[in-house]
């Protein structure tokens, strides 16, 4: 149980993580340049 609560943990912070660079104003600038092209 303890190594299943471990991946848990570090799906978390992964997916936390991610969520911090949706927020980033530079990231979406940088996806909506993708889009343009």
């Amino acid at each position: 149980m303890n190594l299943i609560a471990i991946l848990i943990v570090l799906l978390l912070e992964y997916f936390l993580g991610h969520l911090q660079e949706l927020r980033d104003p530079g990231w979406f600038e940088r996806y909506a340049g993708w889009l343009r092209e």
